[in-house]
């Protein structure tokens, strides 16, 4: 009679342990399919930095350090809720736009970058 208890209680162990297999395989093989998805959503957002940096470095190539200035803080005031901080960096050929590097040679910009 013991030993018929013993192997149900077992019996029942082994189903639940096996349910429990399943569901970390599941839990496992989701999270590796969401973070394929996230890194290439990353990657993507990254190509469009890239992409949109460089437009924009392009366009604004010819500027002065004052023409650039003043179009990044008439943007910084006509959107407040974004809260973005322009600064001068150490170097005086540089400036942050809320993070973004802008550096300056002979007063005309050089490059965009992070």
């Amino acid at each position: 009679m013991a030993s018929r208890k013993t192997n149900i209680l077992l019996s029942i162990l082994l189903i639940l342990s096996l349910l429990g297999c399943g569901v970390l395989a599941y839990l496992w093989i989701d999270m590796s399919i969401s973070y394929t998805y996230l890194q290439s959503d990353y990657e993507d957002t990254d190509r469009l930095i890239d992409l949109s940096t460089a437009l924009l470095q392009e366009e604004w190539k010819e500027l002065s350090e004052s023409a650039i200035r003043s179009k990044l803080e008439s943007y910084a005031a006509t959107h407040p809720e974004r809260k973005i901080v322009i600064e001068d960096a150490t170097d005086e050929n540089m400036l942050f736009f809320g993070g973004m590097l802008f550096e300056f040679e002979s007063g005309r910009l050089l490059r965009i970058g992070e």
